[in-house]
């Protein structure tokens, strides 16, 4: 029947949420944009299209500028881009600095990479 289809939609989309987050903020960066956690590892949520962008595999997850997101595994870190909502550096690095001319420098071990805001790397 129609009543159970809809009943075994909504089930899907409550548990796919329950794997993926016990908790999730009332806001963070914006009102669609939330962290949610889910055994001490946080994710990324989409309030407004009900979607998870990151799933809870990270360690941290900060505001790094007004277009992106610090994401942590441990002491290594990437950007995820709210603009183009996707990871964009790599979470591999010891260091990230902040956007120059639409660049940013990621170093690790001590050797600097370099990359735009769509998360190409330059060379």
């Amino acid at each position: 029947s129609i009543c159970a289809m809809f009943f075994l939609k909504w089930l899907i989309k409550k548990l796919h949420y329950k794997l993926n987050a016990d908790n999730i903020e009332g806001s963070f960066i914006n009102s669609e944009v939330v962290r949610i956690a889910r055994k001490s590892r946080i994710g990324l949520f989409d309030k407004s299209k009900n979607k998870v962008l990151l799933s809870s595999t990270y360690s941290n997850i900060e505001k790094f500028d007004n277009q992106h997101l610090l994401i942590s595994k441990g002491n290594k870190k990437g950007l995820y881009s709210l603009t183009y909502r996707k990871i964009i550096v790599p979470v591999m690095y010891d260091s990230i600095s902040q956007f120059v001319n639409s660049v940013t420098s990621a170093t690790v071990q001590g050797t600097e990479h370099h990359y735009d805001v769509k998360g190409n790397e330059l060379r």
